[in-house]
C-alpha cells in the first residue's frame, strides 16, 4: 500500500508528550497516530474521553469520609432489609442532624 505525508500541527509541548507516550507503548509518534486513524476508520466514530484534573475535597468532605469509612471498618452499617417498609422503619429511628 502507498504511503502519503499527512501534515498536522500541534504545539511542541503536546508534540513532546505524544512521542514520550508512543515510546512507552513501543510506537512511534508515526505509528500511534497511524493506529488512531486506523481505529477511527474502522471503528466510523470518533470517541473523546474527557478528565477533569483532579481537585482537592473540602476538609468537611473529608471528615464526612472519614466517619463512613470508620462506621464501615467497625461494622456500623445497615443490614439487608426484607422489605421496604423494614427499611423505612430503621431510616426513621436514625438521629436527626
Amino acid at each position: 500500500m502507498n504511503k502519503v505525508v499527512v501534515n498536522i500541527k500541534v504545539d511542541q509541548e503536546t508534540k513532546k508528550a505524544a512521542q514520550a507516550l508512543a515510546n512507552d507503548l513501543g510506537l512511534t509518534l508515526s505509528g500511534l497516530v497511524n493506529a488512531q486513524l486506523k481505529q477511527l476508520v474502522r471503528q466510523q466514530q470518533l470517541v473523546l474521553y474527557a478528565t477533569y484534573p483532579e481537585q482537592p475535597m473540602s476538609p468537611k468532605l473529608e471528615a464526612e469520609l472519614d466517619q463512613v469509612y470508620g462506621e464501615i471498618e467497625r461494622g456500623d452499617v445497615s443490614q439487608p432489609h426484607a422489605s421496604l417498609d423494614s427499611f423505612l422503619d430503621d431510616l426513621n429511628q436514625l438521629p436527626s442532624e
